[in-house]
């Protein structure tokens, strides 16, 4: 669907930040050959709910251009699965050893809520399960004690201070 961007509302998102440096190169790629991949929305009635595609609404304002190709959602999204959509959406796009393990320690924290929510447990061996496409089973572990890290230690590896696996053997 073409939507316009006036009709787009961002309630939730995951990102605690988004690269300006990202935004403007996305802009100018959006000028020279428009909007490849599409968002994702629920139609709210009066308005589009963003699930994903934050940086592409952000770079299309910046470009001029007046309208987001996305994929509407008729259905009613509860704030959690919005979130999980978010977390599968980012783990695409994130190549950074800090970031990955942020989103997956986030999904991992969904995935226990919604877990409780339903009367039953989900465990770090169901976590290991499900993203094993994405990583071995060490990998998706240490993504979850690099998150249990101190901030000072976490954030010193985000920003290549310290290497993410030194950060683990702290």
């Amino acid at each position: 669907s073409i939507i316009p961007l006036k009709k787009l509302r961002s309630v939730r998102n995951i990102r605690t930040r988004i690269s300006e440096d990202r935004v403007n190169a996305l802009a100018q790629e959006i000028k020279h050959i428009g909007q490849m991949k599409p968002g994702l929305v629920v139609d709210r009635g009066d308005y589009y709910q963003i699930i994903y595609g934050h940086t592409r609404v952000k770079a299309l304002e910046r470009a001029g251009h007046k309208h987001f190709k996305a994929f509407v959602s008729k259905d009613n999204i509860s704030d959690l699965e919005i979130e999980l959509l978010q977390c599968h959406e980012d783990l695409s796009e994130q190549d950074k050893p800090g970031e990955r393990a942020r989103v997956l320690f986030l999904y991992y924290d969904l995935m226990e809520k919604r877990a409780k929510l339903n009367g039953t447990n989900y465990t770090q061996e169901d976590f290991v399960r499900d993203f094993k496409h994405l990583a071995s089973r060490k990998s998706l572990l240490n993504s979850l004690r690099f998150m249990e890290l101190d901030d000072l230690t976490r954030n010193f590896s985000i920003l290549g201070l310290v290497g993410y696996g030194s950060a683990i053997e702290i």
